[in-house]
């Protein structure tokens, strides 16, 4: 299983040797069944569309106290929106009166952090299960894992980010999933900066968008600010991208049919300028995504598998289209992420001729001149 399947798919209960872990609430046995604990971690619970007398009957229990999930989300969550961990040293367990099937009616999820993320003062997480402003002051790189467990938006466990709003030197980097300890080859589904033909290039504008995960995280340096609500916020032929230079996002959750998807693109005929995509996900063998600009009957399109993890560079192309689509073929079962980017250079500013009075001969000289350079074109 490649590791962006693993982010996605992740269900399991608690696993050996790894020590993030993020597990759904309907994964765990009932009928006081004690699912173990084994590392020592902060915990951190996203259950807001739950029913409360069910989180009110599964409890964390370890050697110096007993709480239960509702309790533990009532204390932890901040008026911000950000989760205070909850503290687990093993040896610790769940349990619940609860039968096995009232626990399969619960959509919350856990998340387990890591032994070093626990006193990482530069690590936070956020529950989604309301509209927030997210002012992000950091010196120095953080990380921001937010959290959905809102069954009600369509499709499920959708977030809707707008307003993402940088200063030059700044960084920010949306991944799918959890962060991770361990040294891995994690490739952002979203970035910007964006490095386009070994440049870096920030964006001062990015379009609204929406992705549909039960976790995703953001590494940032310098800080930066954006809006994120639960909802989701369709961008196919809806809207024209709202600047010139920009760049945008599309998410295809698993499970969703294949279909076509466009953009349309604030275009000035006077610009010129790069466009391109970049395409990370997992399909099933003959499975292809489809990324490409359109002017008429001019076009430039790639067709491939996603990758998990694609060549540094995206695919860039010399041309400014009036649309971007986006489109699989045999992708039911995968899940793919794009980035899009418009990159418009402003026209040229052409200086007028400088006309004179001063004396017929100067005009008679000026115009012999134009004359002449006519007939040499």
């Amino acid at each position: 299983m490649k590791l962006s399947t693993a982010f996605l798919t992740f269900s399991a209960v608690f696993l050996y040797g790894s020590a993030q872990q993020l597990l759904y609430l309907n994964s765990f046995k009932g009928m006081r069944v004690n699912n173990d604990m084994y590392e020592w971690c902060n915990i951190y619970i996203s259950a807001q569309s739950d029913d409360t007398s069910f989180l009110a009957s599964v409890y964390i229990v370890t050697a110096k106290n007993s709480k239960s999930l509702l309790n533990i989300m009532q204390d932890n969550l901040q008026n911000t929106g950000e989760i205070q961990g909850y503290p687990v040293d093993p040896p610790a367990y769940l349990t619940t009166s609860l039968s096995d099937n009232e626990m399969k009616q619960l959509n919350g999820v856990i998340y387990l952090s890591s032994a070093g993320q626990r006193v990482d003062s530069t690590f936070h997480v956020y529950d989604i299960y309301q509209a927030r402003k997210m002012n992000i002051i950091a010196n120095g790189y953080s990380t921001f894992l937010f959290l959905n467990s809102n069954m009600q938006t369509k499709p499920s466990r959708s977030s809707i980010i707008s307003d993402w709003n940088q200063i030059k030197g700044s960084s920010g980097l949306l991944y799918a999933g959890f962060p991770l300890d361990s040294k891995v080859n994690v490739y952002p589904i979203f970035s910007n900066p964006i490095t386009i033909q070994n440049s870096e290039v920030l964006f001062p504008n990015v379009e609204t968008f929406s992705l549909s995960l039960a976790a995703f995280y953001i590494t940032t340096n310098n800080g930066f600010s954006f809006k994120i609500k639960p909802g989701y916020y369709n961008i196919n032929g809806t809207n024209t991208t709202s600047v010139y230079s920009t760049t945008g996002f599309y998410m295809k959750p698993a499970g969703e049919d294949d279909s076509t998807i466009v953009v349309n693109i604030e275009n000035d005929i006077r610009c010129s300028g790069t466009s391109g995509a970049s395409v990370v996900g997992h399909f099933p063998t003959g499975g292809n995504v489809t990324v490409g600009f359109y002017n008429g009957m001019a076009k430039y399109e790639q067709s491939a598998p996603p990758e998990d993890y694609p060549s540094y560079n995206p695919w860039t192309i010399p041309f400014i289209g009036q649309h971007f689509k986006v489109s699989s073929t045999n992708g039911t079962a995968g899940q793919y992420y794009v980035q899009y980017f418009v990159n418009q250079r402003p026209p040229r500013q052409t200086t007028p001729p400088e006309t004179t009075t001063k004396s017929a001969g100067a005009v008679k000289l000026f115009t012999s001149v134009v004359t002449l350079l006519m007939y040499w074109l």
